[in-house]
């Protein structure tokens, strides 16, 4: 498989990636390549009151980077699935980046190599939005190498068990995931994205905070209840000659459910005073109603509080654990 990605203009983003999914027989092994550029203007320099600040520069990119990597896939069985990675990077910091936060970066051009090693078990019945089995999984990521420049660690690991309950109708799942470093702190660079806060690591109800840090535990919990079985909705004049019934046909499930959140980031004492919401607990909960529709498709809205006292309505698009 050959995918492209290309975006022009003010920011952009060049990808190419290309997969071998099956190397052998067995089909147990399988190589993948990558290549990307990115190019910005605007870019994220640091937080305060957990909230985003971001720099820009308009007559020039305020930061660019290059990325080269070759991932070797190992997968004994339909359930459990290795990964790892070798692959090198380099950055080049506009001089606004490191006046601005002198964690940063320790200069304005960064290369490195990396080394990544991902674990999965997978034991759920649906993907996009299972309802029973578990989930499991361990990372760990080596940015440079000792000795040849500076180097440092993390490792990440997750679970997540989904239980049915009575009638079918009832479900329940519980999650963890927890983050930590080994050695030296990360710059500021390489820190962005991955603290809590970020993609699906974060507490509900605290979707617009951000935790910069490297050091994080949470938890999700979910009490849900089917309140509409799996119905096929018929669309004629979606039914083409093209097509057929591809499209016509839409199966629909509803879900209600309520949960409550968690989670605690570590942070050095002196970043209390910028981010104060750090080294306390965290927590959320809510109710909402989750559809699940066809090509795996999951719409999520909910209603969540958190332990502030806000409150908000919120949208996503995938699985809550």
């Amino acid at each position: 498989e050959l995918s492209l990605q290309y975006q022009a203009g003010y920011e952009q983003e060049y990808s190419l990636g290309y997969t071998i999914p099956y190397l052998n027989k067995k089909k147990t092994h399988g190589l993948m390549l990558l290549a990307d550029h990115y190019a910005f203007h605007t870019i994220k320099y640091g937080s305060m009151d957990n909230s985003l600040l971001y720099a820009n520069v308009h007559d020039d990119y305020i930061s660019r980077s290059l990325q080269l990597s070759l991932s070797y896939i190992y997968r004994p069985g339909i359930h459990l699935r290795h990964q790892f990675t070798v692959g090198w990077r380099s950055f080049w910091l506009h001089d606004t980046l490191l006046y601005l936060n002198r964690n940063y970066a320790s200069g304005n051009e960064q290369s490195f190599l990396y080394l990544s090693y991902i674990l999965k078990f997978d034991h759920r019945d649906y993907r996009p939005y299972p309802l029973k089995g578990f989930y499991a999984d361990f990372e760990a990521r080596k940015f440079g190498l000792p000795g040849k420049q500076e180097h440092y660690s993390l490792i990440k690991t997750t679970f997540r068990k989904y239980f049915t309950l009575a009638e079918d109708k009832w479900f329940f799942a519980s999650g963890i995931t927890a983050q930590t470093r080994l050695g030296k702190r990360l710059p500021y660079y390489l820190i962005a994205d991955r603290g809590l806060g970020y993609h699906r690591d974060f507490v509900r109800g605290m979707e617009y905070y951000v935790f910069d840090q490297t050091e994080w535990i949470y938890s999700k919990n979910n009490l849900k209840r089917k309140i509409l079985p799996r119905k096929i909705i018929n669309i004629g004049f979606l039914e083409n000659k093209l097509f057929g019934k591809k499209f016509s046909k839409i199966p629909v499930e509803i879900f209600a459910n309520v949960f409550y959140d968690a989670g605690y980031v570590i942070a050095p004492f002196s970043e209390e005073a910028v981010n104060p919401l750090v080294n306390q607990w965290q927590h959320g909960f809510g109710f909402g109603i989750d559809l699940v529709t066809y090509y795996d498709k999951v719409l999520r809205t909910e209603l969540a509080w958190n332990h502030l006292g806000e409150y908000g309505l919120y949208f996503h698009m995938i699985a809550p654990i």
